[in-house]
């Protein structure tokens, strides 16, 4: 039996790719013993995969963001200092807030505004955003 893991680049957030593995029996002629299994990976948006041991301080610490923010974000933890471990050989998730989808027209500035930010730090945790776009404050 063999494991394969995946841990997407920060900056990835919101994509998705495809995985394929090819399994090969070499003991079998290549059209019988060859099997092709495809999965598509999904970057979930404003969640973070945390390890044992983590706190939310540290999450924190990582996004420029407040442990109380986090916190608030996870209704369902009891201890900010503990972060529940995930099932075997698997991270637990926490949110990082909530998500909003914003029109085009609607300005990074008022966005930050609205959240308590810098226009910087939505770019920091919104890699992916687009900030060439003339909807956005320079």
């Amino acid at each position: 039996q063999h494991t394969v893991t995946w841990q997407p680049q920060k900056g990835t957030e919101g994509q998705s790719s495809v995985l394929c593995l090819d399994v090969v029996d070499h003991r079998l002629p290549a059209h019988v013993g060859a099997v092709r299994r495809c999965a598509e990976l999904v970057v979930a948006k404003c969640e973070v995969c945390v390890a044992p041991g983590d706190t939310l301080l540290d999450v924190a610490k990582e996004y420029r963001t407040s442990w109380l923010q986090l916190w608030g974000a996870n209704p369902w933890l009891r201890n900010p200092h503990h972060l529940p471990a995930g099932a075997p050989g698997m991270q637990s998730v926490i949110s990082l807030g909530p998500t909003v989808e914003a029109t085009r027209a609607e300005r990074l500035g008022l966005l930050a505004a609205r959240y308590e930010m810098t226009p910087d730090m939505v770019q920091f945790v919104n890699p992916d955003l687009d900030t060439s776009a003339e909807h956005v404050d320079e």
